[in-house]
């Protein structure tokens, strides 16, 4: 039951990422490091990103869209009436973060993950 739950979660997080709702929080997240946006040449490489954690200014190919509430509860999968609602949010449910700040988030997550299925046996 593990994998098909596993691979289930793994096809609708790839349906998520052509929401409209998660274009406008990374749209959103956009600070212009320089006065346009878009430099004369159409380099885009002006446009950053500011972290949700650290607040600092990234590159798009640095920093990731993350789930302000995590999909997949730290307590451990619940159900899907819980599961597709936290998949699928507004534009406040994301996060934009850092590469870094994303791996600490998710590793904090994670730890808890695993005292909570220590803590059931």
């Amino acid at each position: 039951m593990s994998k098909r739950r596993d691979w289930i979660i793994k096809q609708l997080r790839r349906t998520t990422y052509r929401c409209p709702e998660r274009d406008k929080a990374l749209k959103d997240a956009i600070r212009k490091d320089g006065v346009f946006a878009i430099n004369k040449d159409g380099d885009r490489s002006r446009i950053k990103y500011e972290c949700n954690m650290c607040k600092l200014l990234y590159r798009r190919k640095e920093i990731q869209l993350d789930h302000v509430v995590p999909i997949i509860p730290v307590e451990g999968f619940d159900d899907w009436n819980g599961v597709v609602p936290r998949m699928f949010v507004q534009c406040d449910g994301y996060q934009v973060l850092c590469k870094t700040c994303h791996k600490e988030k998710t590793n904090d997550e994670n730890v808890i993950r695993r005292e909570e299925r220590k803590s059931e046996e």
